[in-house]
């Protein structure tokens, strides 16, 4: 009897090997030491890319479904961002990622890899994923939770300069005397007047330039003041507890002199497919 053999089928990454083992002769790296028995390339590209480590090791599917549920995770926490199912799809990729690293040192023991368990999660949270979130707020998005529902903010420089009734997202600055104290804070504000304004306080209502606009809480009966340059008036959306009178008028007088360095962002109109709308 005489039998076929049929190598096996190329797996559908095949093809892309013959791209990185020339490079891989160009750099170098076929000289590098081995990691855990492993091409050290291998290992490091198992640090980065969570669930690879499970691939090259020989359980493949466990690395793809580990590597599928931390991108659908990341996007979790990207649509829902502000929400507490964002924090927890932000723990899970840690876990997934940190579970990776553990899948390269499966030869230790038992109670060292508890602790380094413990020692790979804190890590990765510490020194990848919450400097990788302070990034994303510091020049993409940034959630603030108004009146209990949640407003993502577009945040880096502005796109323009900010006119009367633009609404932005700004440091409240710390204030504190006798009566009122007001902790620093990221808030939103609607733009009352800009640089060069003047703004004059009545009983009833306030003139911005001549225009009447309606009085808010706590704003003064009388006077007039001028906007300087690289400043805007906002009114604070705070409470006032506990100051009454002149002394609260004169702390939220000094709040709503806004610095043009306190800007953080403005609110995007629509967050995927949730309308947002500003109070």
């Amino acid at each position: 009897m005489t039998e076929t053999y049929y190598p096996p089928r190329a797996r559908w990454y095949s093809s892309l090997w013959r791209f990185w083992y020339p490079l891989k002769r160009r750099l170098y790296l076929d000289r590098l030491p081995k990691f855990a028995g492993e091409p050290l390339e291998w290992s490091l590209l198992g640090l980065v890319l969570p669930g690879w480590a499970f691939v090259w090791t020989g359980q493949r599917i466990l690395g793809v479904v580990l590597g599928a549920a931390h991108c659908l995770s990341a996007v979790v926490f990207i649509v829902w961002v502000g929400y507490p199912v964002s924090n927890f799809a932000l723990t899970a990729m840690i876990s997934i990622h940190a579970g990776s690293i553990l899948r390269i040192q499966e030869h230790i023991g038992f109670w060292k890899r508890i602790v380094f368990s413990l020692v790979t999660f804190l890590g990765m949270a510490g020194f990848v994923y919450m400097p990788l979130r302070g990034w994303l707020e510091r020049n993409w998005l940034m959630p603030l939770t108004m009146d209990g529902r949640v407003i993502v903010i577009r945040t880096g420089q502005p796109k323009g300069v900010m006119v009367r009734g633009d609404t932005i997202a700004y440091r409240l600055r710390r204030y504190s005397n006798y009566e009122v104290f007001a902790r620093e804070s990221c808030t939103l504000g609607r733009v009352i007047a800009v640089a060069g304004d003047e703004v004059s306080f009545y009983p009833l209502a306030i003139s911005v330039n001549g225009k009447s606009y309606p009085r808010r809480a706590y704003m003064p009966t009388n006077g007039t003041i001028q906007v300087q340059q690289h400043y805007w008036f906002i009114w604070p959306e705070v409470k006032v507890v506990g100051g009454e009178g002149g002394r609260a008028e004169d702390a939220m007088m000094q709040l709503a002199i806004v610095p043009e360095t306190s800007y953080v962002g403005v609110p995007y109109r629509r967050w995927f497919w949730r309308e947002q709308t500003v109070p």
